[in-house]
């Protein structure tokens, strides 16, 4: 990753996060769920979540590989409870460190008393959310055994006290295009803008989460979101058009095709997703 990235006006600076990697692999990433990040019944939408979640499991996969140079190419969330409101803690650590491919495992929770400055959770209760990340090494020509020899120091992206400007899906500009069909789409700007030049991956995720809530239908909320991502947005806007698999009054599922140029353009990630009515 870029020195510069993110930059200063930001979806991940906003977003406010401290990284604290350990000796023994695992990473905590601290952040806080914002307002701006809640649904009309005070819930954390799933979307709102995933551009934390795909930071926090790349530098999982940084620090368990001293390697810089990663893409997320993988990334599977499943809700096992609600989260409001407050500060959470990211526990991220590896599953599989390979040749070209890092793969690991993130569990949420709120953090409890035990979890500020240099404290390390114990860990204690189920996670609200789990998520694994794939990411793939990229190496140069004749590159292919190397390493980042520096280990990952403590550091916080974002500025202190920062918050998203408006809500989260206004704040990165999802647009809806057709409600009734889920079709959404978001153009690349500067706030959303990765360092490989695309949309960040957790921000391609919310779009996707979008989507799927609207083929739902009203009081729908994403539950389970896997995105498969396939290649780099070369034209705008990234435009996300959903296929009911199954559809009932209390939960769906939903399979996502993301493509450029508003839908005409190449295939950029593969999605699925499911959803459950609030309140169950």
């Amino acid at each position: 990753m870029a020195a510069t990235y993110p930059p200063p006006h930001h979806v991940l600076s906003d977003l406010g996060m401290e990284v604290d990697p350990h000796d023994d692999g695992l990473v905590l990433v601290r952040t806080t769920v914002s307002d701006a990040m809640l649904d009309e019944s005070g819930v954390a939408l799933l979307g709102a979540l995933c551009p934390s979640l795909d930071l926090a499991g790349a530098m999982g996969a940084v620090h368990a590989a001293r390697h810089g140079a990663l893409a997320t190419v993988d990334l599977t969330m499943q809700t096992l409870d609600d989260l409001g409101p407050g500060p959470i803690t990211i526990a991220v650590r590896p599953v599989r460190v390979g040749k070209r491919l890092v793969t690991t495992r993130c569990e949420v929770r709120p953090a409890g008393p035990g979890d500020a400055g240099d404290a390390r959770p114990d860990g204690a209760g189920p996670p609200a959310l789990v998520a694994t990340t794939t990411c793939n090494r990229f190496f140069g020509p004749g590159d292919e055994e190397r390493r980042e020899t520096a280990a990952m120091e403590r550091h916080t992206v974002g500025r202190p006290g920062a918050r998203l400007p408006a809500p989260f899906r206004t704040a990165v500009g999802l647009t809806v295009v057709d409600a009734a069909a889920g079709v959404v789409e978001v153009t690349r700007t500067p706030y959303t803008r990765n360092s490989f030049g695309t949309v960040q991956g957790g921000v391609i995720a919310a779009l996707a989460e979008l989507s799927a809530e609207l083929v739902g239908g009203p009081g729908h909320r994403v539950r389970d979101l896997h995105v498969r991502y396939l290649d780099r947005l070369d034209d705008d806007p990234l435009q996300a058009t959903p296929t009911a698999v199954r559809r009932g009054q209390a939960a769906s599922s939903a399979e996502i095709e993301l493509r450029g140029g508003g839908g005409t353009g190449a295939l950029v990630a593969l999605a699925l997703a499911h959803t459950a009515r609030r309140g169950r």
